[in-house]
């Protein structure tokens, strides 16, 4: 709510912090939500009667709902031990037996987050709520589990882990897995949460789940155990980099600029000014007031980078209004006339002259533009007149008064030589100018003026001094009370920036984004060197998007060339990172166990094992540090398949590898005679011995 001096009529600027608000404009009330947890920082700036506030601010802080429980269970025949994971902000826990058989008892350890059923027979089942309780705004969170009485393996699931993401419409669909420990093998997965689209596979869509932290279950269940595990995945908002500038505005004053994108006080700001400079430094979202030292189109850019994530470059274009020049009047005495004259204004809105003294008897008559003639004048008289240089934009009216005596003038021209447009480079020196003067006399003077000129007399031009711009030039040539003057507009270029960001770092063979963030228009020269990149799409200006094929620090640089004037090279360094290689899985087996074997992967950090197919009953016994998993308790013949995931600490992501081996088959043996004997009745007993070729010696 407002509650500031204003009317109704101001001009109220908002900066909801990403919030959305209703109805967003004017004095208010406004009623305002956000989508995700965390501080927000309102801001308003109020205008009226051209005059702005500062900006002032209050803070509210935003809180998440709790977060359901994820709970488990460990069953035994007569009692089944459910547990759960504590949940961010809760104060304490509530459970309760939703269904169970009559003689089920229940006992809570809210400190310990468990709940256990007493009084049960093997097979029966028991459903129960859990209530975390919040003392918040958003209130209480709750979740049920069913679980059934009976001996269960030790079994350890855990959801790998999802990398937070920068929320876009785009964005794909995600594979979530579990990597397992214990059990069988073979069991039924159940996935849930906000953002799962597919129950069974565990497939899951950040734009269904949206900005914010979303949490999802994945229920594993073997015969009638079953296990849980949870993850939070963060979906992060991309925040925009949106922004107000006013314009246009006089050189001489400043660009009011006021952020009104989503995001935080601790996002990182890049603003470009395109050679402006603000009152603030350009390192925030505060407002803030920018000046030019030269006119014409000034290009503000704004990207925002928060919480990893980085906006689109936003711009908005300020019209930099030349000020008016005071008008620089000379005169000359003609018959019994007096002619005033000024050399033009190119930014002029037109000349309005007033007279200030005249003689009796004289009178202004027709005269072109950039003169003003008074007639009836006596030698000797004197006319004092006023010149307003009316504006034609932003800028204040510039005006000169003039006092001329009527007095014979010998006649008399002057002129300046053209000079080309100058670079204000390191190598900018002065320039000395010319002035052709026809007529006159020997005692006439020359003097110059003008912004740029040192040296008055000598016409000494320094662009050093001057800035970048166009600037008028006036020579006058005086002789006694007598004077004729000539102007020229000098060029002077500023050089270009070449400065650019690269998005870094990047695993090889992944794409990066290069974006100029100089001053140079789109129809300069651009001269980048990308060190060896394929450029997948970008020219000139860019954005460039790029890829390097093979790891290594790579270095771009840029030099921009416009007006003739070359910037100073700008150059950076990205970091492209050797991608991962997929583990080359071996095995070797006998008639009850296979032991997989792998090799060591460069710039892995951690390996994970996880079987997918295997007969029940398995022994399990694995050696990572040494690169092993033996599958044991097996059968002749079984077959077993795991997979190998290799991770690193970069940007290369993790990569997997499936292997399939079989238990050794039990050898083909053959006896070597079908029949013993013959033997007589009465022999005495016979030790058979048989031969049996390919066996291993040592078997009854």
């Amino acid at each position: 709510t407002y509650t500031g001096t204003a009317t109704a009529a101001a001009n109220y600027t908002w900066n909801f912090n990403g919030g959305i608000a209703t109805p967003a404009t004017g004095a208010g009330p406004h009623t305002v939500s956000w989508a995700t947890a965390g501080s927000k920082t309102v801001s308003l700036t109020v205008s009226e009667n051209g005059c702005t506030s500062t900006s002032a601010t209050q803070m509210v802080m935003v809180e998440g709902p709790l977060a359901a429980p994820t709970i488990n269970c460990s069953p035994t025949t007569s009692s089944i031990t459910f547990t759960w994971a504590a949940v961010a902000g809760a104060v304490d826990y509530q459970a309760s037996m939703v269904s169970g058989p009559a003689s089920a008892v229940g006992s809570l350890d809210a400190t310990a987050r468990t709940y256990t059923v007493t009084g049960l027979q093997a097979g029966e089942t028991v459903e129960i709520e859990v209530i975390a309780v919040g003392n918040g705004p958003c209130g209480n969170s709750s979740n049920t589990f069913s679980c059934a009485a009976e001996n269960c393996p030790m079994v350890s699931i855990s959801i790998d882990s999802i990398a937070p993401l920068c929320f876009a419409t785009d964005l794909a669909d995600i594979d979530l897995n579990i990597t397992r420990s214990g059990g069988a093998g073979g069991g039924t997965e159940t996935w849930s949460g906000n953002g799962i689209i597919d129950a069974a596979t565990g497939l899951f869509s950040p734009t269904t789940a949206g900005v914010g932290s979303a949490v999802v279950n994945v229920s594993y269940r073997e015969g009638n155990c079953s296990y849980t595990a949870t993850r939070t995945i963060v979906i992060n908002a991309v925040p925009t980099a949106t922004f107000t500038a006013s314009s246009p505005i006089c050189i001489t004053g400043t660009s009011d600029v006021l952020y009104t994108g989503s995001a935080g006080t601790g996002a990182t700001f890049t603003w470009g000014f395109d050679g402006g400079t603000s009152n603030t430094g350009g390192s925030d979202g505060q407002p803030q007031m920018v000046s030019w030292p030269t006119p014409g189109a000034k290009t503000i850019s704004l990207t925002v980078s928060e919480n990893g994530c980085t906006s689109t470059a936003f711009t908005q274009t300020v019209s930099v209004e030349p000020s008016m020049i005071e008008p620089l009047v000379n005169c000359a005495f003609q018959s019994d006339s007096i002619v005033f004259s000024w050399p033009p204004d190119p930014n002029s809105g037109g000349y309005q002259v007033n007279v200030q003294d005249a003689p009796a008897g004289a009178m202004a008559v027709p005269a072109p533009p950039g003169f003003f003639i008074m007639s009836g004048v006596n030698p000797g008289e004197s006319i004092t007149i006023e010149v307003i240089n009316t504006s034609s934009n932003s800028c204040a009216p510039a005006s000169t008064v003039a006092t001329c005596m009527a007095e014979a003038c010998p006649p008399a021209t002057i002129a300046i030589a053209e000079v080309s447009p100058i670079c204000l480079d390191a190598a900018a020196t002065t320039i000395t100018l010319e002035a052709v003067v026809t007529g006159g006399t020997a005692t006439g003077m020359v003097t110059w003026t003008g912004r740029g000129i040192t040296d008055a007399a000598a016409g000494i031009f320094d662009p050093n001094q001057s800035g970048p711009g166009m600037h008028l030039i006036t020579v006058t040539y005086a002789d006694g009370p007598c004077s004729v003057s000539a102007s020229r507009m000098l060029v002077v270029n500023a050089p270009p920036t070449a400065n650019f960001t690269v998005d870094g770092p990047i695993c090889e063979d992944a794409m990066t984004t290069v974006n100029y963030t100089g001053s140079a228009a789109s129809t300069a020269n651009y001269n980048w060197d990308f060190d060896g990149a394929t450029i997948i799409a970008g020219n000139q200006a860019g954005p460039y998007t790029l890829s390097w094929p093979t790891g290594g620090a790579r270095s771009l640089s840029l030099v921009v060339t416009e007006n003739d004037c070359a910037s100073e090279p700008f150059a950076t360094t990205v970091m492209v990172m050797d991608s991962l290689m997929a583990p080359l899985i071996s095995c070797d087996s006998d008639n009850t166990s296979i032991t997989f074997s792998w090799n060591a992967v460069a710039g892995a950090t951690t390996y994970t094992v996880g079987v997918t197919d295997a007969p029940s009953g398995i022994t399990e016994t694995p050696d990572l540090a040494n690169r092993t998993y033996n599958i044991g308790n097996l059968s002749p013949g079984d077959e077993v398949t795991i997979f190998v995931r290799v991770e690193s600490d970069n940007v290369c992501g993790p990569v997997q590898a499936f292997q399939t081996c079989t238990a050794q088959q039990c050898e083909d043996l053959f006896f070597g005679r079908d029949t013993y004997g013959p033997f007589c009745a009465d022999a005495a007993p016979q030790t058979l011995v048989p031969v049996i070729t390919q066996a291993t010696p040592g078997g009854i």
